[in-house]
């Protein structure tokens, strides 16, 4: 094709939210019928099965969200200040995988979960303006976070 021309967001963005996914699975799968089923869970903990589809449903609507960001908010400090958060969300949760599961530091595992939130927030509110399609695409992923740092704290709370 002559004069065709590939917009990469559309390949790059699910290749990093693909990569986030995987690194965060290989720690927690071993973990999830081991050390994990030995914890005591707090009264409002989902079952296993509920964490995954929920999870791939979050890591798709946070994919799109970036793709229109990337695509829709013209370049400049906006644009950039928002993929920057979309970036440091992606680290923290990506790592909170490996805190919690592989390294089973619950405080740390909360920290990462306040850095996630914070930087949900700040996407939410600096989306809001430009393409509030964005933020609300996030607000289900903010929810979940929130609840996720409960369930963390509570485990803390009831495995000493």
């Amino acid at each position: 094709m002559i004069g065709y021309k590939v917009n990469w967001s559309y390949i790059a963005i699910p290749l990093v939210t693909l990569v986030v996914v995987r690194a965060g699975s290989v720690v927690t799968m071993d973990s999830v019928n081991t050390w994990y089923a030995t914890l005591n869970q707090p009264v409002l903990s989902p079952p296993n099965w509920v964490f995954g589809p929920v999870w791939a449903l979050l890591y798709i609507l946070a994919t799109i969200a970036a793709i229109i960001v990337w695509n829709k908010i013209k370049a400049g400090r906006l644009r950039t200040s928002l993929l920057t958060l979309f970036a440091v969300n992606a680290a923290a949760n990506g790592y909170w995988s490996v805190t919690f599961f592989a390294n089973n530091d619950f405080s740390h595992a909360i920290a990462l979960e306040v850095v996630m939130i914070l930087t949900l927030l700040g996407l939410i509110g600096g989306a809001w303006k430009e393409k509030r399609v964005v933020s609300w695409l996030l607000v289900p992923y903010l929810l979940w976070v929130c609840f996720a740092t409960y369930l963390t704290w509570q485990i803390w709370v009831l495995n000493p």
